[in-house]
């Protein structure tokens, strides 16, 4: 039902746009607009169908520069971690039930390891709470470092806020100043995850742990760096780490229109492999959604809906 309504929704907004307008390459895909991307993504059932339209291993001739530009080496973190019941069963409880009762032994552990990881590796005693629907672009604009890491976790190419409300990721990425780029690590929760996916080895989800993890990695080698550097070069250290060989790692390239001018715009994404295609272990079908299920479907539905309506007011 979501994936219909969406469908006639973006359908009765969609403007094409010429093919001979995007920067294609070796991939045999080109640089996408987020409309193209909801268009195309509909009727796919795969995890992250909609952020896969974005994600590119090396770089096409139109984003090169973007991607290879050095910048000062300065870097900030925004954090959408939970720090308290209520935060977790806003992100991962989509806002509903939220009484301490609720989360789980596992839960309030992973609760007390971001508030312990938070207070240690970054010197701060919560989430970015200030990160909203309303404010996230000027929270990240606020931000003078060249390089600004947004870490939470991801729903179908959507951030979940600490408030319990969604943001797409492209809209994160957009955000970003003409001299700033993002780096987005999306994460998950080892003690959420659905019995009918198996973790495994490589195809693992990513941890708050893990994610903070990469994100303190790629801040001391930005901070150390003693020059400027540029989304290639972080990419290429965390080849040298060994992330890309348990995390997906590609940039994230998309083409903004703004004012009638197209921008491409180029940042670069860390989150899970694919749990289709990198798991030992087949998507199951899903069927039907039910219960939580259903909840979420129509959160994403009403972020659709939201984002549509924001597009053609534009």
């Amino acid at each position: 039902m979501f994936k219909r309504i969406a469908a006639i929704v973006l359908s009765l907004l969609f403007v094409s746009v010429p093919q001979g307008s995007f920067a294609s390459q070796d991939e045999m895909h080109s640089i996408t607009t987020p409309c193209n991307a909801h268009l195309a993504s509909i009727s796919e059932t795969a995890p992250h169908a909609y952020e896969k339209h974005f994600e590119w291993a090396k770089t096409p001739s139109a984003a090169r520069e973007f991607a290879e530009k050095p910048l000062p080496n300065t870097v900030a973190l925004i954090a959408v971690a939970p720090v308290t019941a209520e935060d977790y069963q806003a992100v991962f409880g989509h806002g509903k039930n939220k009484t301490k009762a609720s989360v789980t032994e596992a839960q309030r552990k992973e609760i007390e390891t971001v508030q312990n990881t938070l207070k240690a590796d970054f010197d701060r005693n919560e989430g970015d709470r200030a990160f909203t629907q309303a404010d996230y672009k000027k929270v990240v604009q606020a931000k003078t470092d060249s390089f600004v890491i947004v870490l939470g976790h991801n729903e179908e190419g959507m951030l979940r806020l600490l408030d319990g409300s969604l943001l797409f990721l492209d809209e994160i990425v957009a955000s970003a100043r003409s001299e700033q780029r993002v780096i987005l690590i999306s994460c998950d929760s080892a003690s959420h995850v659905s019995n009918n996916q198996v973790a495994g080895t490589i195809g693992r989800e990513v941890t708050y742990g893990e994610a903070f993890r990469i994100a303190g990695g790629i801040m001391r080698f930005i901070k150390d760096a003693n020059r400027p550097v540029s989304l290639s070069d972080v990419q290429a250290e965390l080849t040298k780490q060994g992330v890309g060989t348990t995390h997906k790692v590609a940039f994230f390239i998309m083409k903004a229109v703004c004012a009638g001018a197209a921008l491409i715009v180029v940042a670069l994404i860390i989150r899970e492999l694919d749990p289709c295609k990198d798991k030992n272990s087949p998507c199951p079908d899903k069927g039907s959604p039910s219960g939580a299920d259903a909840d979420k479907k129509k959160d994403l539905a009403a972020a659709v809906g939201a984002r549509t309506q924001g597009e053609q007011k534009r």
